[in-house]
């Protein structure tokens, strides 16, 4: 079956690009795109040796959400198009597309296959996640590195992740904080 990746290059960046070795001829990548997307060229780049055919929509408006709109459109001309011919992946860090999907596979097609993920690898943002803080936090129990990563969902900030770690892990809290202190940002955002 035919796959279409619908991709968030705004601010995926170059992350999605994982599982590019799994995709075949029929498979399609659509990158989405704005102008000013200096980083465009490695992605490009990062696609070289893909069996899929790659094909490039340069944003139309530069307003807020304009591309996640873009691409919520997109999906929706190609569910028309093809319907259940093929699968439908938005490759995304953004959250929120739920809503979007549950429209078109309630309106469009019955047994339509859309997911939201962050790499062709099909994988879901949170699944990424957990595997690069259970490799930051090896060394720690299984329970610890559970806690952990319940806090970076839970929390809003670095301070207030450093008090979660020392209330629900007093004694391993501070070491795992020393570890995940410089990438919470960005596994925050991930989750």
């Amino acid at each position: 079956m035919r796959r279409i990746f619908l991709v968030d290059t705004e601010n995926i960046g170059t992350r999605f690009i994982p599982g590019k070795e799994n995709l075949g001829f029929q498979d399609k990548i659509i990158l989405f795109k704005n102008e000013n997307h200096t980083p465009f060229v490695k992605i490009l780049q990062g696609l070289n040796g893909c069996k899929a055919s790659v094909e490039t929509k340069e944003m139309a408006n530069h307003s807020k959400n304009a591309m996640d709109f873009q691409i919520c459109t997109c999906l929706g001309v190609l569910v028309n198009q093809y319907k259940t011919a093929a699968e439908y992946y938005i490759v995304s860090a953004d959250r929120g597309y739920e809503s979007s999907i549950e429209f078109v596979k309630n309106n469009m097609a019955q047994g339509l296959v859309i997911k939201e993920v962050i790499n062709l690898k099909c994988e879901k943002a949170g699944e990424n996640t957990k595997n690069t803080i259970d490799e930051m936090l090896s060394g720690f129990s299984k329970k610890a590195r559970k806690e952990a990563a319940a806090g970076i969902k839970k929390t809003q900030n670095l301070c207030d992740y450093h008090n979660y770690l020392q209330k629900v892990l007093p004694i391993d809290g501070p070491s795992i904080y020393k570890i995940i202190k410089s990438q919470y940002e960005q596994l925050r955002l991930a989750l």
